[in-house]
């Protein structure tokens, strides 16, 4: 990149690491500045404290596996993220060149990442590589955090609208768990008052999670068409596919892609359960209970018609057309690029 020609291929992979290595201390600094995010955290607290005490198993359960699923995905993009630096990494030491002047070989190595710096960067090569390692560790760790924040909101939105499933799929069971049979209190008008409430929370927990991270979500959108199209670039104007390179993009394109499909299916997923509330809610045999209890299951209804979204920022909602709408954008900026060209 240092040359008078712009080199296309470390171009596109420059592009592609300064987005992966700078996008996330960006996305930490905005989360930092949101006063909703500990509102969000608080909530989680709250509830992981009522399932460490509680005796119902089955919703314990329920809640634990949504928990587990956070915990397994992070992981796998943990590793994921963990096999793009060791590629990352390996550079110097595969794909180096050899020249041979005035009997004296001269070994050229890449850096991890084709950054500016103000100096001869092949003369204090290992002290760059060191500096640029450092720097990958501490982008990389941000990023995986970035990861875990929206992960965490993300399952726990959809463990507790999986209980609510579960509770109106067993409503008769939940009347008497709720409500003794001695008591004067209707049991069915208690437990759906506990329902109504449980959405409330779930529908003030989706709207702090469009006030705390739609910033954060646009932003992290916005760059996966963008990586796609850099790494596409450098397969199509490369004319040998060596080894280290297929594994550079193949480490790449799965963590992207992954990435990309968890956030996009889960979403959609919390959009999905939300809906489907109407359907399970009318099947409650709400035909032989009282008048407040037919008005409260009616007005209930009526708001869950209004299904739950996870928004990037003003362009729209996450799910399975925006993952839709990333692969036609890559589209056009490949057809772009190849026009020009041409």
């Amino acid at each position: 990149m240092a040359g008078d020609e712009i080199n296309i291929l470390e171009t596109a992979r420059c592009f592609v690491v300064a987005i992966i290595i700078n996008v996330p201390i960006l996305i930490i600094f905005l989360v930092q500045q949101q006063p909703y995010l500990q509102m969000l955290f608080k909530d989680i607290y709250d509830t992981e404290e009522f399932f460490r005490n509680t005796d119902d198993y089955v919703l314990k359960e329920i809640y634990d596996n949504s928990v587990k699923n956070y915990i397994n995905n992070s992981k796998i993009l943990s590793i994921l993220l963990s096999g793009v630096a060791l590629v990352l990494f390996s550079r110097p030491f595969v794909e180096y060149e050899e020249h041979l002047e005035n009997g004296v070989v001269d070994i050229k190595r890449p850096l991890p990442a084709d950054l500016w710096f103000p100096y001869d960067t092949q003369t204090h090569f290992w002290k760059t590589f060191v500096f640029q390692i450092l720097w990958c560790v501490i982008c990389g760790c941000s990023a995986i955090f970035s990861y875990f924040v929206m992960f965490c909101v993300i399952f726990y939105a959809i463990g507790q609208l999986r209980i609510m499933h579960y509770i109106i799929n067993n409503f008769k069971t939940y009347q008497s768990k709720l409500v003794p049979e001695e008591s004067e209190i209707d049991p069915a008008e208690f437990t759906f008052k506990f329902l109504i409430n449980k959405h409330q929370k779930i529908i003030k927990f989706i709207d702090t999670i469009n006030k705390a991270l739609r910033l954060v979500v646009m932003l992290d959108f916005l760059q996966n068409s963008i990586q796609i199209t850099c790494v596409l670039v450098e397969i199509y104007e490369r004319d040998v596919i060596s080894v280290s390179f297929a594994l550079y993009v193949t480490s790449l394109f799965s963590l992207i892609i992954y990435r990309l499909f968890i956030l996009s299916f889960n979403c959609h997923e919390i959009t999905l359960l939300s809906e489907l509330l109407t359907n399970i809610t009318y099947q409650v045999e709400w035909y032989n209970e009282s008048q407040l209890f037919k008005f409260m299951l009616k007005m209930f209804i009526m708001r869950c018609s209004k299904p739950l979204f996870i928004r990037i920022g003003s362009f729209g909602v996450i799910g399975l057309p925006s993952l839709i709408s990333v692969f036609k954008a890559t589209y056009s900026y490949i057809m772009l690029f190849i026009n020009t060209q041409e």
